[in-house]
């Protein structure tokens, strides 16, 4: 047996309990829904891209009225439109699960205390040498 085989199989299990989910059904039936209807796909691009056209542009401090615009601009455009709020909807209900997932995951692993080139370099400076005389040393054997 691999010694990392129950650790697959208990990954493989979980893939097939988010795909056996609710959220996982709602979200592919909407996406398969909208990947059909070519009107609602380009709304929903044009929705986007305008998203990151205001993000661009607060970056650049523009004008309020600019993300006032784009708000009201999605709000009609969702509330108006059934298979572009349910798929925003469905989209956003199954990527909570997986946001929660990372977020389990992300406890496992240790905060990134690694030192930057900067401080790697003060912390070098300042330390005592080495009392085998040798100035560089290596955990590899």
């Amino acid at each position: 047996m691999n010694k990392h085989e129950r650790i697959y199989q208990t990954a493989n299990q979980l893939a097939e309990q988010i795909k056996a989910s609710p959220e996982y059904a709602r979200y592919m039936t909407a996406k398969e829904r909208l990947l059909h209807d070519p009107i609602n796909r380009n709304l929903l691009r044009d929705l986007r891209d305008k998203q990151l056209d205001l993000e661009d542009s607060l970056d650049a401090d523009e004008e309020y009225s600019k993300q006032e615009e784009f708000l009201n601009d999605m709000l009609m455009s969702v509330a108006l439109n059934p298979v572009v709020n349910d798929f925003l909807n469905a989209e956003y209900n199954f990527g909570r699960i997986i946001e929660q997932l990372g977020e389990i995951f992300q406890q496992i692993f240790p905060e990134d205390d690694i030192l930057d080139e900067e401080e790697a370099a003060a912390a070098a400076a300042d330390a005592p040498p080495d009392s085998s005389g040798r100035e560089d040393t290596t955990y590899i054997n």
